[in-house]
């Protein structure tokens, strides 16, 4: 009887990011698309909490993650979302870590081009929307607007995608 080969099957690590909302969930997707492949090591998986607050944001993430393990869980949202006490002690106690946004990923995103202006996250959104021709809600707007060479550019410059780049290995 001859042996059989043996089918060698590799684990890969598996990495949870939950935005805070859909612009959080569209920019989360768009670094998957580049960041992430599946010849690679490791596999994304983008949620989005939909708002309402820190702390739902905080239970939200750890309920989508107790659906499947993952080897390494995020969350992503704007530091102007009533951030509590208790939100970021659960977030650490589920080894949940809390990647902030100041005041919004509107914000972040205009910084990677240059505008550091000071503003509120409604005008964060009216100048990204003026800027790009499209909310950072739509997908569309990152692939011309934001492509590896940027991201790779400013990433040192940038702790909120250093968090993200750095949970997903790169």
């Amino acid at each position: 009887m001859a042996a059989r080969d043996k089918i060698i099957r590799v684990v890969r690590e598996t990495v949870l990011v939950v935005g805070q909302g859909y612009a959080e969930e569209a920019f989360l997707k768009h670094l998957r698309e580049l960041y992430t492949s599946r010849v690679e090591g490791r596999n994304l998986t983008v949620r989005n909490a939909r708002g309402n607050g820190a702390e739902s944001v905080v239970s939200d993430t750890v309920r989508i993650a107790r659906q499947l393990p993952h080897s390494h869980v995020a969350l992503l949202f704007s530091a102007d979302a009533d951030i509590g006490a208790r939100a970021v002690e659960d977030a650490h106690k589920k080894k949940i870590l809390p990647v902030y946004c100041d005041p919004c990923v509107e914000a972040i995103l205009l910084r990677m081009h240059g505008d550091t202006g000071v503003r509120s996250s409604a005008d964060h959104k009216r100048v990204f929307e003026e800027r790009f021709s499209l909310p950072a809600t739509v997908a569309s707007v990152y692939p011309g607007h934001f492509p590896r060479e940027l991201l790779d550019a400013v990433r040192a410059g940038c702790a909120q995608l250093e968090a993200l780049l750095g949970i997903l290995g790169c």
